[in-house]
């Protein structure tokens, strides 16, 4: 018997994803340079990283989702999930983009993430992102960070979810290597 493998369901090349990793790391400079310590920049970076990963993927119904919340203000959460054709919503009209020409961002940005479903918004509450918001204000970097994640398109048609997934990984795998270089 042969066992070979077909070439077509066999790729083993490397998933480079480097440039999104280093373009997400870039944030840490920013962070470094106002006195983040580098054990909080995972604390910042990671959930901007699921931010703008769920923006990108949410943004082909984004409009269609927000218009139905304003007509039906208690629509239920499947209804919602349903017309976005995933298994997560935000009915906020806000985006990052947009977030970068208010005034309050710090309000702004969290009724942005609060326009979630409820599995994405206790994804955001357990990460204590909040607090993340506010010190990022206090610090001034907030519309700084803001404007670096706008810069990175990680829509799924651009980095599918296993090149996602590597770049968790890798970022995870820096915040391993910060943390136990400043345990020295």
């Amino acid at each position: 018997m042969n066992h070979q493998t077909n070439p077509a369901t066999w790729d083993d090349k490397p998933i480079d994803v480097s440039n999104e990793v280093n373009f997400i790391w870039s944030v840490a400079t920013l962070l470094h340079a106002v006195a983040f310590k580098d054990a909080d920049h995972r604390d910042v970076i990671l959930p901007m990283t699921v931010l703008r990963r769920l923006e990108c993927a949410l943004a082909p119904t984004k409009e269609k989702v927000v218009k139905y919340a304003k007509e039906h203000p208690n629509a239920p959460e499947a209804i919602l999930k349903n017309r976005a054709g995933m298994e997560f919503f935000n009915k906020s009209p806000w985006t990052l983009e947009s977030l970068l020409s208010v005034k309050n961002q710090v309000q702004d940005l969290k009724d942005y993430i609060n326009g979630f479903s409820s599995n994405v918004t206790e994804i955001f509450r357990c990460l204590k992102f909040e607090q993340q918001i506010d010190e990022m204000e206090k610090k001034n970097v907030l519309f700084g960070v803001i404007k670096k994640f706008t810069e990175i398109d990680l829509s799924p048609t651009v980095v599918d979810s296993v090149k996602m997934g590597y770049v968790f990984e890798d970022l995870m795998r820096k915040f391993y290597e910060t943390a136990e270089a400043g345990k020295q």
